[in-house]
């Protein structure tokens, strides 16, 4: 392998992040994305190595190829796993898991996130608790959808599929779902949203029909996004500590180049609710 040779001469000492997109109409990482590599970014300049960074696009950068770069960084949760295994260098996932990566993750507890968001739902009273997830497509969405029946099922609440809704991680498809939703549901009472800008679009929504938030209907996002201490009210949501992801991820990368640890595995970080104004 011409980059493990490399490393073992220290002639390579540049390592790569590859960004998945924020959807799949889009070519540019969201916020999620560009926190993890920010955390990728710090820890790698600490460690006096360089950095190539790619966009996903369906296909293995070069950089993986050509033996630029003694390994690489997954960042991010929409990767199709036959093709991840097909490259030799070692390698880390951040922002996501698969069952047959034989190799280190670094994710947040996405199950666990959900599960404390909608369980301050339920304590509030909360009954017809509309969820909208991220695609299907994303293992961070099975984890989140696990995490919402675990609070309705703890607080007595019958799951309703009429509730539950897939939608991409973009503000303005976030407005359109939730006038659906309310279309055909009219006796929602709250929002779990699985991702911030989405969430940022249904309160709009819900502002466009005169509806108070959080009065009659309380909203809850997930990922802590920038955006969400700027809209009003100011959006409650669950922290993962993205760049702190990004950061472990580079540190078992460049920990492992260096022969430091040779054992795989799957770190998963606790998130963290985060209240504001959209919920009490």
């Amino acid at each position: 392998n011409h980059a493990a040779r490399g490393v073992a001469r220290g002639t390579v000492s540049q390592i790569g992040a590859i960004l998945s997109a924020t959807s799949a109409q889009d070519d540019v990482p969201n916020y999620y994305v560009s926190e993890l590599l920010a955390g990728v970014e710090a820890e790698s300049r600490s460690r006096d190595y360089g950095l190539q960074v790619a966009m996903w696009t369906g296909e293995m950068p070069a950089m993986v190829t050509d033996g630029s770069v003694a390994g690489v960084l997954f960042l991010g949760g929409s990767f199709p796993i036959e093709t991840l295994l097909e490259q030799k260098l070692p390698a880390v996932l951040v922002g996501t898991s698969f069952q047959e990566w034989p190799h280190d993750s670094v994710l947040a507890d996405n199950r666990r996130g959900a599960y404390l968001a909608v369980q301050h739902l339920v304590a509030d009273g909360r009954r017809r608790i509309a969820f909208i997830n991220g695609p299907e497509t994303t293992r961070t969405s099975e984890a989140k959808c696990l995490g919402y029946r675990d609070a309705l099922r703890q607080g007595g609440i019958e799951m309703d599929p009429a509730l539950m809704a897939e939608e991409e991680f973009d503000l303005a498809r976030g407005h359109e779902r939730a006038l659906e939703m309310l279309d055909r549901v009219p006796d929602i009472d709250a929002f779990f949203v699985a991702d911030d800008p989405v969430a940022i679009g249904v309160l709009h929504a819900l502002q466009e029909r005169g509806i108070s938030v959080p009065d009659q209907i309380a909203v809850l996002g997930y990922g802590d996004s920038p955006m969400g201490v700027v809209v009003r009210p100011r959006l409650s949501t669950v922290r993962v500590f993205q760049r702190w992801l990004g950061t472990l991820g580079a540190r078992r990368l460049l920990n492992r180049l260096k022969g430091e640890d040779d054992s795989a595995v799957q770190m998963c970080i606790s998130p963290e609710l985060v209240l504001r104004e959209t919920t009490r």
